[in-house]
């Protein structure tokens, strides 16, 4: 009689041969799924790093197009986070009746606008007429307090004869544990539409 039991099925040395293949396969597959993952979360981090930046930088740049060009102070950089980078005002009201535009800061009278950085962060900073602080915002952060060369962090540079304001801004952030620096630049034409 012919003996079957030995020809059916796999051995056990067969199985675990299979079983290692197997594990070495979905290992390799994970791994390069989690770094797939990884740098697609690393490039969305980025992405509003940079975004949340350009966010920033569009809103002086629009402030500043409508601000008084006579009325704009800019200083050097002080690492003090009191001195104001630069001030200015804006329009706050027009009175078409006697064609006389009221200048401040958002609904401030006489009030000013002043950009200054605070630890690492550009903050905008409304004051009163009397000097009283009324508002805060921060509009950009993780300025690179120590950038490479010597450079101020920030620099805002204002030409009354031309009417043009140069703004550079330094930044680093860390994003999934690697720097990332990024030097923010930009012209800004003042032209204000209220004033006559």
């Amino acid at each position: 009689m012919p003996d079957d039991q030995g020809d059916a099925g796999f051995t056990l040395m067969e199985m675990m041969v299979a079983v290692l293949i197997s594990t070495v396969l979905l290992g390799a597959v994970f791994t390069v799924q989690k770094t797939a993952t990884d740098s697609f979360r690393g490039s969305l981090a980025e992405h509003k790093v940079t975004r949340e930046a350009r966010e920033g930088i569009d809103f002086v740049k629009r402030e500043l197009r409508s601000c008084l060009g006579s009325s704009i102070t800019a200083n050097a950089w002080q690492n003090d986070g009191l001195t104001p980078l630069i001030s200015f005002k804006q329009a706050v009201s027009f009175d078409s009746n006697n064609g006389l535009t009221r200048w401040g800061a958002d609904a401030e009278v006489g009030g000013t606008v002043e950009y200054l950085v605070v630890g690492r962060e550009l903050i905008r900073r409304v004051r009163s007429a009397a000097g009283a602080i009324v508002s805060e915002r921060v509009l950009i952060r993780d300025i690179d307090l120590d950038p490479a060369g010597g450079l101020d962090p920030v620099t805002i540079e204002w030409d009354d004869d031309t009417q043009l304001i140069r703004l550079v801004i330094h930044r680093e952030s860390r994003v999934n544990g690697r720097a990332m620096v990024r030097d923010l630049s930009t012209m800004i034409h003042v032209d204000p539409v209220f004033e006559f």
